[in-house]
């Protein structure tokens, strides 16, 4: 009875370790199968406003050591894991988004445009990489904030023939058009070396909302900044102000003057909008010696003469 229960419990143990085995994955063998990430992405434009459309651009990589077979993509919608629900074309529903740095998994204020959010890919074999562009539109009366747009990716393991999926996620962030213009940008005609001038304008905000931190200033080769930069602080949407910088020429070679409006983005970082206005600034004018009385060189011979002959001395 003794020698049973041993046998028992070594036939116990021998079992629970090949369980264990099963259910733990060896070493190095996360890296045995397709591991399928998005390595880069771009947007075109470069920024996207509320209300932009845009494409956008991701490059997918294998990085495991086999092939990824039949892939899908999908750009889900709502609070989803991946391979949730779709979003319809024409974009009638929310892409899948959570607001970075939250939780929430509330559906981001973009759609899909002139297609489904389904890309067929096919085969990425080890090493290898796929791109493939979606275009979308992002909602006119989004809040200006960094979105994380979640995308699903369904495919067949070569390695062992199963169906496996993975869900990746990048940042997209929405930045408002400020909507500044420089506008009756004006110089004096004749501008003069060494002495100063005035370089004036306006500074419009035509977009929707107020813009803050707006300051003015001028710039050039060869040219002395005399009164520096005009401070406007907030501006309002819809509202101007004006401003006037003093600035002189130190030589001919100052053929350009740079107005800069400096302003504040949505993520507070120090925009710079730029005009340039085009100079031709003149020596100045060299004063002649004239005559102590009216009358010109002969005027002032003839009196000579005169003196000398005694001619009018009486007078």
């Amino acid at each position: 009875m003794r020698f049973k229960g041993k046998r028992l419990a070594l036939t116990t143990m021998i079992a629970t370790a090949f369980l264990i085995a099963l259910m733990v994955e060896p070493v190095g063998a996360a890296q045995n199968r397709p591991i399928l990430v998005i390595s880069d992405y771009t947007t075109t434009p470069k920024e996207v406003a509320p209300g932009a459309t845009f494409s956008l651009k991701l490059t997918l990589k294998n990085e495991g050591r086999y092939r990824a077979k039949q892939l899908l993509l999908t750009l889900a919608s709502g609070n989803t894991s991946a391979g949730g629900p779709s979003v319809t074309a024409g974009g009638q529903a929310g892409v899948a988004a959570d607001t970075a740095g939250s939780d929430s998994g509330t559906a981001a204020p973009i759609s899909v445009l002139g297609s489904g959010n389904v890309r067929y890919i096919g085969d990425i074999g080890a090493g290898a990489t796929e791109t493939v562009t979606f275009k979308l539109i992002s909602s006119g009366n989004a809040d200006p904030r960094a979105y994380n747009l979640n995308f699903g990716l369904e495919y067949v393991n070569a390695a062992n023939g199963r169906d496996e999926s993975a869900r990746q996620s990048i940042g997209l962030p929405l930045i408002r058009d400020a909507g500044l213009k420089l506008v009756d940008l004006g110089v004096p005609k004749k501008i003069v070396i060494g002495k100063s001038f005035k370089v004036k304008g306006e500074v419009i905000n035509s977009g929707s909302f107020t813009v803050h931190g707006i300051a003015v200033g001028t710039a050039g080769d060869g040219i002395e900044i005399v009164h520096a930069a005009d401070f406007i602080g907030p501006l309002d949407g819809g509202d101007s102000d004006g401003f006037e910088i003093t600035a002189r020429p130190q030589s001919a070679k100052a053929r350009e003057v740079a107005v800069t409006v400096t302003y504040r983005d949505d993520y507070n970082q120090e925009r710079v909008l730029t005009e340039m206005i085009e100079i031709s600034p003149q020596a100045a004018a060299v004063e002649k010696d004239e005559p102590e009385k009216s009358g010109g060189v002969f005027a002032a011979i003839s009196r000579f003469f005169r003196a000398l002959l005694g001619i009018g001395s009486g007078e």
